[in-house]
């Protein structure tokens, strides 16, 4: 981590900035983040960088980057007749799906990663240089978030690499969004503008197929356009995946990769985990419970609170 750098010591986000003075006369921040807004105090800026690094790097001996990502992809282009109950024929494919441009950003960091097509290549479809930019950044991530990551996003971008003899990517661990919505929730919509619209009361820009017909002549007004389309994309993901981040089952355990394992801290964002009087039942055993501090995720501990007589005497379900 840049010594430079201003974090929250709650939930480690860098969205800091001063918010006037306490009654000692010392200089007060304020974490920016919605989730937390935590205050902070301080005599010198200076002081309060060098504490907050510590408190970060005491918490955690490493920093999870965890990468929100969009893509945006041409339509295909082809001749047919029929347009109900058909099948197109490969000899009848004019133009395959190509990634126009995508957007992607770190976790609470503010610097938006970008590529996207020229106008000639946007007209020869040709977005090797793209896809390798997208591969060097997502070479650096731990985690990769996406809306409908799994079914879209991915395989696309694997199929793009392998077609233009890029190496494999490193083993990632996604989180698809639109698959924990349907999962966990029952929203009208699953689309991320929906969701976005309902939990964030924000929205996506305005497109329409004129946009994707101009970006295909390689306009380079629509391309400019379809490039802050998936920067904003990306921006309502952010802010989204962190309202369903405590609801996530199967979420990439963030101890693992913070490497803090000398205190109980959240599986889901990495903030202390606190004990409660509650216990945690499984078909097998009894286990401790806990309760984030900050997202309210709910983690249970690894050891078995029943004795062994007690493991003896015990009866689990059968399989059959």
């Amino acid at each position: 981590m840049n010594k430079n750098t201003v974090c929250c010591p709650v939930c480690q986000s860098t969205k800091v900035v001063k918010d006037g003075k306490t009654r000692q006369e010392k200089s007060r921040f304020k974490c920016k983040n919605k989730l937390c807004s935590h205050y902070i105090n301080t005599k010198r800026r200076k002081r309060f960088v060098e504490r907050q690094q510590q408190n970060v790097l005491e918490a955690w001996n490493r920093v999870p980057k965890i990468l929100l990502l969009d893509t945006e992809v041409s339509p295909k282009e082809g001749f047919f007749w029929n347009v109900w109950n058909t099948n197109i024929n490969s000899v009848f494919l004019k133009h395959d799906s190509n990634i126009i441009c995508w957007s992607a950003k770190f976790l609470f960091d503010s610097k938006m990663h970008h590529d996207c097509q020229t106008a000639k290549e946007a007209e020869n479809r040709d977005d090797k240089r793209i896809v390798k930019s997208l591969y060097d950044l997502m070479n650096e991530a731990d985690v990769i978030v996406a809306h409908n990551l799994d079914k879209y996003d991915y395989p696309i971008i694997k199929t793009r690499g392998l077609i233009h003899g890029f190496q494999p990517l490193k083993s990632l661990l996604g989180i698809d969004t639109l698959k924990q919505v349907k999962k966990e929730f029952k929203f009208t919509w699953n689309s991320l503008n929906w969701i976005s619209s309902v939990l964030n009361k924000e929205e996506k820009l305005k497109t329409d197929y004129s946009l994707w017909l101009k970006v295909l002549e390689g306009d380079k007004k629509s391309l400019n356009y379809m490039q802050e389309y998936c920067d904003k994309d990306v921006l309502i993901l952010e802010d989204t995946y962190l309202k369903i981040r405590p609801y996530i089952k199967g979420h990439p355990n963030l101890n693992l990769m913070t490497e803090a394992f000398d205190g109980h801290n959240c599986t889901n964002c990495g903030s202390k985990a606190e004990l409660t009087n509650e216990d945690y039942f499984t078909p097998s055993g009894v286990f401790q419970s806990y309760k984030c501090t900050v997202c309210g995720k709910r983690s249970r501990g690894r050891i078995n609170q029943l004795n062994k007589k007690q493991k003896e005497y015990l009866l689990v379900p059968s399989a059959k």
